[in-house]
């Protein structure tokens, strides 16, 4: 602009600007006019063009001027999209009225605010004050304009001489006056004021006389009198100047002058601050004089705003108090501003004069300090510049003063209008200045009438916590149809932060936005190009700003999803996302990397890597270098047509965080004689990551240390790296006089470095003489604690010498009465975890909080302290949440949920959305999203929750209601709904698909119930409605409806990154998808489980909802497996091999859920548990688990019991730990170790077992985890291993009733009864056929099967028809159960003072491997040979009997017992008795070679039958496998191959066992026994042939008459036999019982069950008794006697009864195995 009386050129500026031949013009338009001048111009550059001035006569107004290059053919149009105007004005309107202050000290420096009329700026610098001086030149002094554009800012200059000169009258006046340009000759108007300059006045003296005391009362109202000079200066000019008058003592300026003359002053002194405080003296009531006096106040006053303005953030109000500080006990936190401001104050901060029911929805307040009140603002606040600010009535006193009426606060000051949030310059506030960041497509598809545009605003800065207005538009220079759109955007609501724009053409567009906010700072322009593409792309978005500012330490998520084009022909077979590097420039501004393959840190790589073909990438911490800028490329194209494409850039930049300064523990009693270790090494720089580069530790120590010379030491010397080290003696022990405690010292230690701000903490060390424990709190490892988030510390008391003792804890805190009232640890517990809420929290946020743990130690009852002080964090505040459209239908209305002016310190925020307190939306950074609702499950409105979280994941949330209408789903509707599932997946939109899931599963889930519930209640009515119920329900059991719904959510999830919201949303959603389980298939049970270990994976803590949710969904996948699994075809197609690499198929599917049970769910739990807390359980149907803590000392020989529950009672088990645990964990006795046990109903594998064993036992899992629930491995190599004891179901023992009782249930081996029409099998054996034993397994998973090795099995009994054991040794940390396993001998348990079985081990050889390749002619003859050897023994057997006579036997068995009793007199045992021993032993390598560890094998007739029962198995297998005998018995021949592969009918196991031993083992013993027979010259009554005769006997025995039976039996008393021998036990038939008399029953052993219990490291574990030692006789006998003496049975053999075979006969005398030769086994194969 320009004023009328002279001529002004105008200079514009812009790009493209060329002299064409001197034909530049220029054209004023009069606005609201048709009249317009055209004037000269010329081109100064490319980018200035200087206009020639209006011409004198034109009118006076506001001109649009424009620019032509070719003589005014054709007028540019601005850049900027806004005409540029020029005002013509007249000189005299610009009026100056007054200038306040009037005066000031000669020195200059005045800030002077002008007012007057018709102030306008017309361009940089151009208004501003003009000071005359009639004898000396003009000075201008650039001027700022004030929110009131009337009202300028100047700073006054110097005085000039002239004026210097006149000041002997007191004063010398200048005048002001005002110019619109620069000061320039004819711009300066024509009138001013006058501004007085004068001399400072010279304080000499302070009286104060008040009742004969010379000091002032804190409360005020005394008077005080100054002399000096020059205190009228001002006051001369012009009496009305006494206003500006102020007398300052300390920061209060006193409320009244009692009189005023030019060398005293006397005045009412103001309150003040107990203590001296200068006195000052102001003439204009800014510029006041240096402190020369001083005054003293007693006592205490009411406290007194001295400051309000608002934060530097606009969002927040910091009302200051006075120097004295005011009580803030009473306020913790963050509270209600209503306990501390007046009603009419925070109506005006609430926006309302309806306060909230609950305090908590009001506008909450903070103590900084016990100075500043901190107010934080709500969104529809009505604060602004000049709102005023009141305390409460009663409610604020003095700091640390006695309670008293006079003495509550009651003082009020308003924010400054022109200053609202300080002083930060002449005319400049320290207001924010709104920011403007947008979100929305570069590039949208070539479909112009019905794809949206949207354009997001809503991640701007608001400049404030109120709404700011935006200022939409197009760049008409680089936008196509920009009239258009201009008027559509100009038409936009003020508060618009979003822009939609739909039918518009075009093919390129430049948006304009600016943001004002509420205080009427502007943002500066900001632009966003779009362009059209030539083809109908997708519509590219993201859920973050395009520039977005991150943080280096937290990892960032970022989610994009696309709109396929409305007009794309092609077929919708999905969108191919990726993303990449684009390029990356450093602090500097220079590109450091470009492009895709570029050098990137690893941690970027590796996500982009991940992220290459997905919508979503996960930014990891500290793969962001500071000061860079990183720009990401998202790409997404049709995958029907890859040329429909588009992209979309996301520019992250690195702000700087604080240095973190972390300790190990805090204030603590230390014993001198120690060294003292105060460790800082865990601090670290989050703008970098972990480690110590860079960083540098000082120390500061108070009170100081002395040196040897008497001066202070320098505490420098202590530190090393980040730690300091004191040794021994160095911290003296000083007492305080008065109370005779030892004096603390403070450490202040400084974490610094450099470019980076440093930061201070202060530990507290108490030091004694007296050995005492250290004790170390540990504090969460969050940099914030939320109060919504347990508290979680963790303590531990240690000798430092490293003595092993246990100690007792106490938690303590000032701030509580009893910690553990509030906390959810044991009041012993070394741990304290104070659970978070998010209503009522119990930790406040913003206050802080000293916890004080006590450790005694139980040895000497030494005591020692620690404390650590928490901060909690503060959450978002000031928003509110809204949705559009306020009603809608379920399940199909598109709802828009907004969250509007959330504020927070810590930046980025992200918003998360739940419907009724279920989960809608995954977390992101951007407010705005889009979801369907549900129908509603109650009554009335929905309600909609939004929360809100800061970079530290501080907590707010809000809530909105909008109302949902339901309608039934038809089949039009699911089709419909059906169709926006394919298309959200294919378009990344993971929110709305489970969303959409979620309500329309809910929808069909209540159908379904309500059929089922109606089909029932209709059973006894009419059959036509019955009918028609289960018609209904048949439509809504869809297999295939189901399938797609659970592929849909799992396709969904890899499109979102695995946040806490998103995976909420997730469970939600699969919990209504598998609500109902007939209609899962094959297909659907894979999608669910990978959905739900996708969950249990990802999920870092889980809220008691979403466990509850997890069980329910994991009890739901059982049972669709339990029903799968009862399909014949998928349980054969289980072990089919041709499934074995199947990652889809059944069994690879259930044990990806058993894995994810006993792994990462059980560790999810136990990240939520503390050492301390009772014990975490959860149960279903299928599955118990119990979730530990235990101090590692505690699990040394500690006996851990499976969980028990009502599927389980007593059917678990228990592991036994060794004591040398803790070594094998690789642990310490003081470490914290999380146990997870799992008891699982049925076979957890069954159909992921590659050799389908049957478990006979509940499966149990043990699992450990270190204390941040990482997995532990245990190595127990060259330590003892776990006992594992395992319950053995006799309800699996046997078939069910009516299946028959195949091979007589082994009766014959006593291995089980036929009762009514089913086998009842004998302790220890199972099976159809009660032809299995027990073994113990764990499971492998790298092998998919039960694997027995590494357990060595001992099988204990109760009784022949109860629940046994099988106990073994474990070496690995897994799921244990016992495996039925075939076998053809019982597995009683061994012979007393036998040593154990030797445990084959993983990866040994197995013998049978080495003949699977022979071809089947070699495998027939070498059986033709063995049976046909095994036939000719037979003979001669039966030869040898038939031509001895009976007397010979008895005359060559006693000469051999003579033999022997003589070999026992000289005190010796035979040679060959002891090999006998020996080779019975040794039996147990038939076991090795057959793969097993099962004990049992050393009795001599088992032994050999066994061998006897393989042979006979030999032949029958050649019949299966040799065509010759296959063809005898009309079998089909299988082949070697069938073998090899695995053929279940193919018997590959058994072929492997049977092979091996009867090839090497056999003929072995053969040998060995004949050699003995030959060398030792033994009699042939102990010969091979034994066994025949006594077959013969005992057949002649039971056929025979009793009186027969008595009489061979006492022609045989007579007979040879050693001394003292035990009375025969009688037979079961001799004594005429059907079953063997009852036998002594060991006390049962306890119950396996929950709740489990730590036993003590001393305590013994409770195991079943062992048999009787046979080294202790029952009958008195001698202990050193041979076992072959302890009980020598007469010719007559039997079979022992139950209770003898396992060592328990009559009278409790432990039974000897009868005398057999070694080769009796040949006589078996008769009987078979």
């Amino acid at each position: 602009g320009g004023p009328s009386s002279i001529f002004t050129e105008v200079t514009l500026t812009g790009e493209g600007f060329v002299n064409l031949d001197n034909s530049t013009t220029c054209r004023y338009s009069l606005q609201g006019s048709i009249v317009d001048y055209e004037v000269s111009a010329a081109v100064q550059s490319s980018t200035a063009v200087v206009c020639d001035s209006l011409p004198i006569e034109s009118e006076l107004g506001d001109y649009v001027v424009e620019v032509s290059l070719n003589g005014g053919f054709h007028y540019q149009p601005m850049r900027t999209g806004e005409p540029v105007t020029f005002t013509k004005y007249a000189l005299d309107d610009v009026v100056v009225l007054s200038i306040d202050p009037p005066g000031g000290p000669i020195e200059g420096d005045t800030v002077v605010v002008v007012n007057g009329t018709n102030f306008a700026e017309y361009g940089d610098d151009l208004v501003g004050c003009v000071f005359e001086d009639e004898t000396s030149e003009a000075v201008f002094v650039p001027a700022t304009t004030l929110q009131d554009p009337l009202r300028l800012v100047c700073v006054v200059p110097a005085a000039p001489t002239s004026a210097r000169r006149r000041l002997q009258d007191g004063t010398s006046a200048v005048t002001v006056k005002v110019s619109l340009g620069g000061g320039a000759p004819g711009t300066v108007s024509t009138s001013g004021v006058p501004f007085f300059y004068y001399n400072n006045p010279d304080l000499q003296s302070v009286t104060v006389d008040v009742d004969g005391r010379d000091t002032l009362d804190a409360a005020g109202g005394d008077q005080v009198t100054i002399t000096g000079d020059s205190f009228r200066a001002l006051v001369d000019a012009n009496p009305a100047f006494v206003a500006f008058l102020r007398v300052r003592i300390g920061i209060f300026d006193a409320p009244a002058i009692v009189s005023l003359e030019d060398g005293t002053l006397s005045f009412t002194a103001p309150v003040g601050k107990e203590g001296l405080a200068d006195v000052t003296i102001a003439l204009n009531g800014q510029q006041f004089t240096a402190p020369k006096l001083s005054v003293t106040y007693i006592g205490f006053h009411p406290p007194v705003i001295t400051d309000a303005r608002f934060a530097e953030d606009a969002a927040r109000i910091l009302v200051t108090f006075d120097p004295q500080g005011v009580a803030t006990g009473n306020f913790t936190g963050v509270f209600p501003c209503i306990r501390a401001l007046n009603e009419a104050t925070v109506a005006t901060l609430r926006g309302s004069d309806e306060a909230p029911e609950d305090e908590a929805d009001d506008v909450q307040c903070f103590w900084q300090d016990i100075f500043v009140l901190e107010v934080l603002l709500p969104r529809m606040t009505l604060a602004g510049p000049g709102v005023r600010i009141g305390t409460q009535a009663r409610a604020l006193l003095p700091f640390t003063a006695q309670v008293r009426d006079e003495l509550y606060a009651d003082s009020e000051l308003a924010v400054d209008i022109d200053y609202p949030c300080g002083f930060a310059g002449p005319g400049i506030d320290a207001c924010p200045t709104p920011t403007v960041s947008l979100n929305g497509p570069r590039e949208i598809s070539s479909c112009t009438t019905e794809d949206v545009l949207v354009l997001d605003a809503s991640a701007s800065s608001r400049g404030g916590v109120r709404d700011p207005s935006f200022r939409w538009r197009v760049d008409p220079f680089a936008s196509d149809v920009a009239q258009d759109l201009n008027e559509r955007l100009g038409s936009l609501a003020p508060f618009s932060q979003f822009v939609e724009l739909q039918d518009f053409e075009g093919a390129q567009f430049r948006f304009l936005v600016e943001v004002t906010s509420f205080l009427g700072r502007t943002s500066q322009v900001a632009a966003w190009d779009v362009r059209r593409l030539a083809v109908p792309s997708p519509i590219l978005s993201v859920d973050v700003p395009e520039v977005m500012t991150v943080r280096a330490s937290q990892p960032l998520s970022i989610t994009g999803q696309a709109e396929v084009a409305s007009c794309y022909a092609g077929g919708i077979e999905g969108i191919n996302f990726g993303w990449a590097h684009y390029q990356t420039i450093n602090s500097t501004g220079h590109v450091i990397a470009e492009g895709p393959d570029a050098v990137l840190p690893a941690g970027l790589a590796a996500a982009l890597a991940d992220a290459s073909s997905s919508p979503s990438i996960i930014v990891p911490s500290f793969s962001l270098a500071l000061g860079h800028q990183c720009t990401l490329r998202l790409t997404a194209s049709m995958a029907s047509d890859p040329t429909a494409s588009s992209v979309l850039d996301v520019t992250l930049v690195v702000a700087t965080e604080a240095l973190q300064l972390v300790l190990n523990n805090g204030d603590r009693v230390h014993t001198v004689s120690n060294q003292l270790v105060i460790d800082a090494g865990a601090s670290l720089d989050p703008n970098v990551g972990p480690g110590s580069d860079g960083l540098s530790l000082a120390l500061a120590l108070s009170p100081a240390l002395v040196n040897s010379t008497g001066g202070a030491m320098d505490p420098s010397i202590f530190v090393s790296g980040l730690r300091v080290v004191m040794p021994p003696g160095a911290l003296p022990v000083e007492t305080d006089v008065s109370s005779g405690e030892a004096i603390p010292y403070t450490f202040t230690l400084t974490l610094s470095k450099e470019g980076r701000a440093s930061v201070s903490t202060d530990v507290v060390i108490t030091p004694t003489t007296t050995g005492v424990p250290e004790v170390v709190i540990t504090r969460p490892g969050n940099f914030k604690i939320n109060p919504n988030q347990p508290l979680v510390l963790r303590g531990r008391a240690t000798w430092p010498d490293g003595t092993r003792s246990r100690f007792d804890y106490e938690w303590s805190s000032a701030d509580f009465d009893d910690v553990h009232a509030i906390a959810t640890t044991a009041s012993t517990s070394r741990n304290l975890k104070i659970p978070g809420r998010v209503i009522d929290p119990v930790l406040i946020p913003g206050a802080s909080y000293t916890f004080t743990l006590t450790a005694t130690a139980r040895s000497n009852g030494a005591q020692a302290t620690a404390s650590t002080t928490v901060v909690m964090n503060r959450a978002p505040f000031g928003g509110t949440i809204s949705v559009t459209p306020a009603a809608g239908v379920a399940r199909t209305t598109v709802f828009t949920l907004d969250a509007l002016g959330w504020t927070d310190e810590d930046l980025p925020l992200t918003y998360s959305y739940t419907r009724d307190l279920a989960a809608l939306t995954a977390s992101r950074t951007v407010a705005r999203t889009q979801t369907v609702l549900p129908a509603p499950t109650t009554v009335g409105p929905t309600t909609i929750e939004c929360t809100i979280r800061d970079a530290y994941d501080g907590t707010a949330f809000a809530k909105t209601t909008v109302d949902v209408t339901d309608e039934p789903i038809d089949s039009t509707r699911e089709t419909e709904m059906r169709g926006f599932l394919v298309e959200f997946v294919v378009e990344g939109k993971s929110d709305l698909v489970s969303a959409l899931i979620s309500a329309f599963m809910r929808a069909i889930n209540a159908q379904y119930f309500s059929v089922t519930t109606n089909r029932r209640a209709l059973q006894d009515g009419n059959a036509t409605d019955t009918a028609n119920a289960t018609e209904v329900l048949v439509d809504l059991v869809d297999e295939e409806r189901k399938t797609e719904v659970l592929e849909a959510l799992r396709a969904a999830q890899g499109n979102a990154p695995p946040t806490a919201a998103s995976l909420a949303t997730q469970i939600e959603s699969l919990a209504q998808a598998v609500a109902i389980v007939e209609d899962i298939n094959t297909a659907g049970f894979a999608a669910a489980t990978d959905v739900f270990v996708f969950i249990v994976t990802n999920l870092f803590e889980a809220s008691e909802a979403q466990v509850r949710d997890l069980a329910s969904i994991s009890e739901s996948v059982y049972t669709v497996a339990d029903r799968l699994f009862e399909d014949a075809a998928i349980a054969n197609a289980a072990y089919d091999p041709a499934t074995q690499g199947d990652s889809s198929a059944p069994k690879a599917v259930l044990a990806r859920l058993n894995e994810v049970i006993a792994g990462p769910l059980s560790s999810l739990l136990l990240r939520s548990l503390v050492l301390g807390e009772p014990q975490l359980e959860l149960s279903t149907n299928q599955i118990r688990m119990l979730i530990s803590r235990y101090e590692a000392l505690a699990l040394r020989g500690a006996e851990l019991e499976a969980p028990e529950g009502n599927h389980l009672e007593d059917k678990g088990g228990l592991v036994l730990l060794p004591d040398d645990i803790v070594e094998s964990i690789g642990g310490t006795d003081e470490d914290e170790v999380g146990v997870s046990r799992l008891s699982f109903l049925n076979d957890p594998f069954s159909g992921a077992d590659s050799t389908s064993q049957a478990l006979v036992s509940s499966a149990f899992g043990l699992f450990l985890v270190d204390e941040r629930a990482t997995p532990i491995t245990a190595d127990f190599e060259d330590r003892t291993p776990m006992t594992v004891r395992l319950r053995n179901d006799v309800e699996q023992a046997a078939n069910q009733p009516g299946d028959g009782c195949p091979r007589d249930c082994n009766s014959i081996d006593g291995r089980g009864n036929c009762r009514d029409d089913r086998c009842e099998c004998a302790a220890g054996w199972f099976g159809p056929d009660c032809n299995q034993f027990a073994r113990c397994s764990v499971w492998d998973d790298e092998g998919s099967r039960w694997r027995g090795t590494d357990m060595a099995t001992e099988t204990l009994f109760e009784g022949k028809y109860s629940d046994s054991y099988a106990q073994c040794e474990a070496s690995v940390l897994g799921i244990y159960a016992s495996a039925g396993k075939e076998s053809f001998f019982p597995p009683p348990p061994s012979p007393p003072g036998s040593p154990p079985p030797p445990s084959p081990k993983e990866g040994g050889i197995r013998l049978a491997a080495v003949f699977q390749d022979l071809p089947t002619e070699v495998y027939t003859i070498v059986v033709a040979v063995i049976a046909g050897f095994n036939a000719l023994c037979v003979v001669l057997a039966l030869v040898r009997e038939w031509l001895i006579p009976f007397p010979k036997k008895r005359a060559a068995r006693a000469k051999r017992m003579a033999r022997r009793d003589v070999a026992l007199e000289k005190g010796r045992l035979g040679l060959f008795t002891r090999l006998r021993f020996a080779l019975e032993d040794n039996a147990l390598l038939v076991g090795l070679v057959q793969g097993e560890s099962e004990p049992g094998l050393r009795l001599p007739e088992l032994v050999f039958a066994f061998f006897t029962t393989m042979l006979a198995q030999l032949c029958a297998q050649a019949v299966y496998y040799d065509g010759v005998y296959a063809a005898s018995f009309s079998l089909q021949p299988l082949d070697w191959q069938s073998v090899q592969d695995g053929d279940p009918g193919a018997s590959n196991a058994l072929l492997r066992h049977v092979t091996a031993s009867a090839f090497l083992v056999t003929p072995v013993i053969y040998m060995i026994r004949l050699v003995f027979a030959v060398c030792f010259g033994l009699p042939w009554s102990s010969s091979p042939w034994g066994l025949v005769r006594r077959v013969f006997v005992t057949l002649y025995m039971v056929t025979a008459s009793r009186s027969t039976k008595e009489e061979i039996a006492q022609s045989k008393e007579g007979g040879g036999g050693g001394k003292d021998r035990v009375k025969p036990v009688p037979t079961a038939a001799a004594a005429g019982d059907e079953q063997p008399p009852p036998s002594p029953r060991p006390p049962s052993p306890p119950r396996l069950n929950a709740p489990a219990t730590i036993h003590p490291a001393d305590a013994p574990v409770d195991l079943p008794p062992a048999p009787p030692d046979p080294s202790e006789p029952a009958d008195g006998g001698d202990a050193d006697e041979p076992r072959e003496n302890a009980n020598r049975s007469n010719p007559f053999v039997r079979e022992p009864n139950m209770g003898e075979r396992f060592g328990v006969g009559d009278d409790n005398i432990p039974q000897e195995p009868p005398e057999v030769g070694i080769l009796d086994f040949v006589g078996i194969s008769i009987g078979w």
